[in-house]
């Protein structure tokens, strides 16, 4: 059985992981301007992959509800 401490504290990971590998992809396509929006783009990729991953981990708001009823 995995103890309060620890089913929290991977909350807080997923959603801070989550936050920052968007956010960084984000800027990345930026950068990159049109480059970064092409299809099959290493970018473009990236940026997919971590939307489905956060959507897989469960959303931003469900982490941050869970998170927020153990304090």
């Amino acid at each position: 059985r995995i103890s309060p401490i620890a089913s929290e504290s991977s909350n807080i990971v997923k959603y801070f992981v989550s936050n920052i590998m968007t956010k960084n992809a984000q800027v990345f396509m930026n950068l990159l301007a049109g480059d970064g929006y092409k299809s099959g783009s290493i970018c473009e990729i990236q940026m997919r992959d971590f939307m489905a991953s956060a959507s897989y981990s469960g959303t931003n708001e469900i982490q941050k509800n869970i998170i927020s009823s153990g304090f």
